[in-house]
């Protein structure tokens, strides 16, 4: 990959370094093997999608200072594999780690799901909280009940063709409605995908779909959203100046463009520093993928998306605790323009045909430990709507 590099004085006087990438993606999914999940190949991880049927889950000491990072539980799970619907596994068993916010993961409470798990050098890790129950159907096949969270989220998909189906499932698969008000129940069972026993106090599964639809909807949704999917090559640019990045997509970044993007950078800088809630939140979405929010420093990072506030609480904490604000108040960054069609958040709008661009203010650091030194980059990612800057991630790598 060819970058340009162009140093920078800006009015206030300050020296910033700029370096601009452009990528451009093909709209395919590359796989890197005959069993590969179709994932990034550029991913740090080998993505593992099973149907699954618990074993055990053992709470494990939680290893993390609760001073530094939040407080997550940790849990090894053992599972029999009972399908393998991608990834380079073969034994009939498998186990693995599971971190969750909110204590014993939701997955746990089912006898068979279908798990998504990332294959590191690591260990093999549940990818957090991505699951579906699953139950057998009279025709021998493996399906989940309506999901109305993963189907919000797949309207936002106009391209989109999966659509939620009958299905004769060969046990009654019910829930409790017990305590639900009339409205909670509609919200949560919505008929007619759910047939209400008001004398059960039970909601029965009529529709929902089979094990490969699962799959798919989840790599339209949240895990596009988490960038498994999607390759992203670059292309040759010339060199770069404050006026006008051009690429040869004839995408343009004027210097009134530029200007915007760093007030905006220090106007969010300022409010995280203030702790000023109230600004943080009018230059950022409701929903930021965050990498702070796990925790820092770390030698892994899984960027998870989660709301604006668990981003404020976990930066005015964690920020200080990795040493990050001497690198950010240094001043000396990167930029990335990147031309990104499918890592759209689902409230940000977009016109259909239009891509998203996305530019990135990146900061490099090295991260000590006992055993080795890594090298970091944390990236702070703004869109423009109606010519103003948001932000709407911080991911670190």
């Amino acid at each position: 990959m060819k970058r340009a590099f162009v140093r920078l004085k800006i009015i206030t006087g300050c020296t910033f370094f700029f370096a601009v990438s452009f990528f451009f993606s093909n709209g395919q999914n590359v796989s890197a093997g005959p069993f590969s999940c179709g994932e990034n190949p550029d991913s740090t991880s080998t993505f593992l999608v099973i149907v699954a049927e618990k074993m055990s889950i053992d709470e494990e000491p939680n290893l993390f200072d609760s001073a530094t990072y939040l407080p997550y539980a940790k849990f090894t799970a053992h599972y029999r594999v009972l399908e393998r619907i991608c990834g380079d596994y073969y034994k009939d068993t498998i186990t693995f780690t599971v971190y969750d916010h909110y204590g014993f993961p939701a997955f746990g409470y089912y006898q068979h799901v279908l798990l998504y798990l990332d294959v590191t050098k690591h260990g093999i890790f549940h990818e957090m909280y991505l699951y579906s129950d699953l139950y057998k159907t009279k025709e021998g096949k493996w399906a989940s009940p309506y999901s109305v969270l993963d189907h919000e989220r797949l309207d936002e998909n106009e391209r989109s063709k999966i659509k939620p189906e009958k299905i004769d499932f060969k046990d009654e698969v019910s829930y409790s409605t017990e305590g639900f008000t009339r409205a909670r129940t509609n919200q949560v069972f919505p008929e007619p995908y759910y047939k209400i026993d008001k004398t059960r106090k039970r909601a029965i599964a009529v529709f929902g779909n089979y094990v490969p639809e699962l799959f798919e909807i989840q790599k339209e949704t949240v895990l596009n959203a988490r960038r498994f999917f999607g390759r992203y090559e670059p292309i040759e640019i010339e060199d770069v100046q404050l006026k006008k990045f051009r690429q040869r997509k004839k995408i343009v970044v004027s210097k009134k463009d530029s200007t915007k993007l760093l007030q905006t950078w220090t106007s969010l800088v300022q409010a995280i520093k203030a702790n000023d809630t109230a600004l943080v939140k009018a230059l950022s979405y409701d929903s930021v993928i965050c990498s702070v929010c796990e925790g820092m420093p770390r030698t892994y990072y899984e960027n998870n998306l989660e709301s604006i506030d668990m981003f404020i609480d976990s930066s005015s904490v964690n920020f200080q605790k990795a040493d990050l604000w001497p690198i950010i108040d240094q001043k000396k960054f990167r930029i990335n323009v990147t031309n990104d069609p499918y890592r759209t958040p689902n409230d940000i709008p977009l016109k259909r045909g239009r891509r998203l661009t996305v530019f990135d203010i990146n900061f490099s650091k090295i991260l000590k430990t006992s055993d080795a030194r890594y090298g970091q980059t944390h990236s702070f990612g703004f869109v423009k709507i109606d010519k103003k800057f948001r932000f709407f991630k911080m991911e670190s790598n």
